[in-house]
């Protein structure tokens, strides 16, 4: 990075929890195949300034290393060892992703901006920066610039890129130079100016899915433990939005996560392994009605056809399993209308059911 001058000049300070004492934990092993990439990174790091070896300190977070797709390795740290109960949380409101989305309707550009190893461009004070040391196989390393393992970081870089970018935000040749400015390097690669879609995005005033994401949730192979459901449901939470009918969908897969459930692999979770794959993969809406769970979808007129703008979707209890069929389509109503009140509230919407005694 080089050139410390220019990097921001406000130093940013971890602030402690009364009483907080100090903690050192050892350092956890490398695998002795990525060594020589470790230590390579920790030379380009004391280079630039991030970090400096120390001989003795009283603070020490593991130093954990995780190989990247590029062949190259990231390096983290585990300061949940201790570290970040001890420090006091940092509540700055970082903003939504459907109030960004909403945001960028009627947009006709996009310009992505990938900042080059974020996170490392704020400074810290002597204080902050004793806190953050590295304890490696090799010696302590005290860091000068934010690590993103810190519980707080977060909250603190959104707040100082939202002040950098406060009156720069409509113009992009503005926004460019304020980041030249204070010396923040934007990731070539994550920055493709100047596109009609991408991938966040989709099309012309549009969400869609991403080709990339989607191919790797169909690709993936069938579970062959309850950890590998979990991560298989989690990795296909964010797509609910696009999915009508995912609690009814993911019913029997849910059930395996259930305590004291052994994982067994029938043909009914089979089939709705390969539906949840093939429903995303696909431009259809899938539908099931159930007993086990709310299913509904958010949608609105455009030239004279209905084209969804959100579908939502909860498993129900054991306890509202046996309501009535009349009871469960009220509790859809409430929940439906509240998850989407901030898009219903100050506007006149139509609520359609199919249950005529509730209508």
């Amino acid at each position: 990075m080089g050139r410390s001058e220019k990097f921001l000049t406000s130093w940013y300070r971890l602030k402690f929890r009364k009483g907080a004492q100090t903690v050192f934990h050892r350092e956890c092993d490398v695998p002795y195949a990525l060594m020589k990439k470790v230590d390579a990174e920790i030379d380009t790091l004391e280079a630039e300034g991030v970090l400096i070896n120390v001989e003795t300190s009283d603070w020490g977070s593991p130093l954990v290393v995780i190989p990247k797709a590029d062949g190259g390795v990231c390096l983290c740290i585990d300061y949940k060892a201790d570290v970040n109960e001890r420090l006091q949380d940092a509540h700055y409101p970082i903003r939504k992703i459907d109030d960004t989305l909403n945001s960028l309707q009627n947009s006709c550009f996009f310009c992505p901006l990938g900042l080059f190893k974020a996170y490392l461009h704020v400074p810290f004070d002597e204080q902050s920066s004793e806190i953050q040391t590295i304890s490696s196989n090799h010696w302590s390393y005290r860091l000068h610039r934010l690590f993103f393992r810190i519980k707080t970081a977060l909250s603190e870089f959104n707040k100082i890129i939202d002040q950098i970018l406060e009156e720069f935000q409509h113009n992009l040749i503005a926004c460019l130079d304020q980041l030249q400015k204070f010396y923040l390097h934007l990731n070539q690669q994550k920055c493709p100016l100047i596109q009609r879609a991408n991938q966040i995005l989709g099309p012309f005033n549009k969400i869609s899915k991403s080709s990339g994401k989607v191919t790797a949730i169909v690709d993936r192979p069938r579970p062959n433990s309850t950890e590998d459901v979990r991560t298989f449901l989690g990795i296909v939470t964010y797509y609910s939005r696009f999915i009508h009918g995912t609690s009814t969908i993911t019913t029997l897969l849910r059930h395996i996560l259930c305590a004291n459930t052994i994982f067994k692999r029938t043909s009914a979770c089979e089939v709705a392994f390969l539906k949840l794959k093939q429903t995303i993969a696909s431009d259809q809406l899938a539908f099931d009605e159930s007993p086990t769970g709310i299913d509904d979808v958010l949608s609105h007129i455009v030239d004279g056809h209905e084209h969804p703008i959100a579908f939502t979707s909860r498993s129900l209890t054991a306890a509202a399993q046996n309501y009535s069929q009349l009871d469960r389509e009220v509790l859809a109503i409430v929940f439906t209308v509240d998850h989407f009140f901030q898009y219903l509230f100050g506007r006149h919407f139509k609520l359609v059911t199919e249950n005529q005694p509730l209508t």
